[in-house]
């Protein structure tokens, strides 16, 4: 399971085929979607109302920029995409 402080948490499966090792496996990224700043599953307006409120400078327009595309984002929806 990856999780941070303001993600939506995202639990994996990692298969590795018989006879290998950790030291085997090619690395690929987890995507790790961040904005669920209430931690409540979902990105929306209480996410929107955080960054507003807690944020400044050019991290406040960088996340406010990026919850557009994020909006309404559940985590039910998110366990379904694919790596």
């Amino acid at each position: 399971t990856f999780t941070r402080g303001d993600a939506i948490e995202r639990t994996v499966t990692i298969l590795v085929p018989e006879g290998l090792s950790m030291y085997d496996l090619t690395e690929k990224s987890v995507e790790l979607i961040t904005g669920d700043y209430v931690n409540d599953g979902v990105i929306n307006a209480k996410d929107f109302a955080y960054i507003t409120k807690n944020l400044s400078g050019e991290e406040k327009t960088a996340e406010a920029e990026k919850i557009k595309s994020q909006i309404n984002l559940t985590a039910a929806a998110y366990e379904k995409t694919e790596l």
